[in-house]
């Protein structure tokens, strides 16, 4: 980058009018000239581009090396480090970072024996079907550079050192490496390596660690004591097998690799051969699903009747509020996406609530979390009061909340709030000045 161009062409010698483009401070100019002998010609493109300086070279050179060499001073904890993640990667990475549906998981699948052997054993078996992260990474250079450089996705470059020093701080706390009061910091992040679970799972016998290394060109490392038979340890379950639409549609034309016709049953063994003349011609095209398909696909109706508050407004409610605005379409696009990033924990079969809030439906919410579609499991909920606190105050009061709801929504033997009729309604929620009068 920006290196001089000087000397990098010799002159073309000829015996007829060559055209030389000359370019000099800034402007073009074109001219005609008889060629010329080699001594006297001078040489093209001169003073064409210049050194970079020392501005430019440090702004590009921001990798940080295993040695941490490159690593800038800073500090950040496991609490800040947590609300930045909640702000800026838990729409694709998950609360907890165990999310899927973007990327792959960032924790999980270490224990406590992997931080103190340095080597994740789950890596030798099929215990974790998928690979996080934390599970794969050897170096905490590697992830404090990457976070760096790249996240969050869509605005990369934008965290500061400390920011940065924070994540990487939440992540490890996530997988239990760094307590929750943790402070990682230029200072202690070398002390840090050597509790990383996977920290002597790689080699640095690949010729490449070193600018003197020599690479097996010939490969002759990786093809002795190779396995008789290779065994494909990765299925989609039945479930999640067309949860995306056919993944056959979704790839290149070319090349190797095929996505896996998903509107068809697997197949029972791989073929012998023809793989790059796969063919998607047979694929099926998925029915194009309208509103009300989509609705009823996405769970929307768990939260939104057609005409009545549930946990959240009605549809006829949100076309209400939206009637008449300009960008409407764009603003509930943004607000179903964002809606739809909700953490569904159907693996898990207990639920604990503590530092209980005032509203039933908070906890509510936190329930059905897990008390799902596609639970497997009953659910057990824990509540956890203490007593002689405001505590039982706060149980008492979303007690009272839950039975009041339940006498005017549910109640036997009398008209229900929701079938009332609009004058009805008004009577009952009306003040009765007459009667409220002081004698």
């Amino acid at each position: 980058m920006f290196k001089s161009a000087n000397g990098l062409m010799k002159p073309m010698l000829a015996s007829a009018v060559v055209a030389t483009t000359i370019f000099s401070s800034g402007a073009v100019y074109a001219q005609t000239a008889q060629a010329t002998p080699a001594a006297s010609k001078p040489k093209p493109y001169m003073n064409m581009g210049r050194n970079a300086t020392p501005a430019e070279v440090a702004a590009w050179d921001i990798d940080v090396r295993p040695d941490f060499k490159g690593l800038p001073p800073g500090s950040g904890s496991v609490a800040k480090g947590q609300a930045l993640w909640e702000k800026q990667c838990a729409s694709c990475h998950g609360t907890f970072g165990e999310s899927n549906e973007v990327f792959t998981p960032i924790a999980g699948g270490t224990t406590k024996d992997d931080i103190k052997t340095g080597r994740v054993a789950s890596l030798m078996s099929d215990k974790q079907p998928q690979r996080t992260t934390i599970m794969k990474v050897a170096t905490i250079s590697t992830l404090w550079d990457y976070v760096y450089r790249a996240m969050p996705w869509n605005a990369p470059r934008s965290l500061t050192p400390d920011e940065t020093y924070a994540l990487v701080a939440f992540m490890l706390n996530l997988s239990e490496v760094v307590p929750d009061d943790f402070v990682l910091s230029n200072k202690n992040i070398a002390q840090v390596q050597g509790m990383l679970p996977n920290r002597n799972g790689m080699t640095q016998k690949h010729g490449l660690w070193t600018v003197k290394g020599t690479p097996d060109v010939k490969n002759t490392a990786c093809m002795s004591n190779c396995a008789q038979h290779v065994a494909i340890g990765s299925v989609l379950p039945d479930y999640a097998r067309n949860a995306h639409n056919n993944l056959a549609e979704q790839n290149r034309e070319y090349g190797p690799y095929r996505g896996v016709d998903t509107t068809k049953p697997p197949l029972a063994a791989l073929p012998a051969a023809g793989m790059m003349m796969v063919s998607t011609a047979s694929a099926v095209a998925p029915k194009a699903a309208g509103p009300a398909d989509l609705f009823k696909k996405e769970n929307c109706s768990a939260c939104h009747a057609p005409a009545a508050k549930l946990v959240g407004p009605s549809i006829a409610d949100v076309a209400n509020k939206y009637k008449g605005v300009a960008n409407a379409q764009a603003m509930l696009e943004k607000k179903v996406k964002a809606g739809g990033a909700g953490l569904n924990l159907t693996a898990a079969s207990h639920v604990v609530h503590f530092d209980r809030w005032w509203n039933p439906a908070v906890e509510n919410q936190a329930t059905d979390r897990a008390f799902r579609i596609g639970q497997q499991r009953n659910v057990l909920v824990h509540k956890f009061v203490c007593r002689g606190t405001v505590e039982e105050r706060i149980d008492e009061m979303i007690t009272g909340k839950r039975e009041l709801a339940a006498q005017i929504l549910d109640g036997d033997g009398g008209v229900k709030l929701t079938e009332m009729r609009d004058d009805e309604l008004l009577k009952f929620v009306s003040l009765d000045l007459e009667r409220a009068t002081v004698v």
